[in-house]
């Protein structure tokens, strides 16, 4: 599962929740940010999926 948050920087403290809840849901999320595009900041979330975590198997 992949997840693209766009926020600006007023908006830090609700992504930083936002962030915090997919981390206690699942710990093993790798977080990525970047501010490429000013004045919005991107993070994104990569969680692998626990009964298929190759992907092998996908059609």
């Amino acid at each position: 599962m992949k997840i693209k948050i766009s926020y600006e920087a007023n908006e830090e403290f609700d992504m930083l929740d936002i962030v915090g809840y997919f981390k206690e849901r699942f710990p093993d999320v790798k977080c990525r940010k970047c501010d490429r595009y000013p004045p919005f900041h991107h993070v994104y979330l990569t969680v692998k999926n626990k009964l298929n975590p190759h992907g092998k198997g996908k059609k």
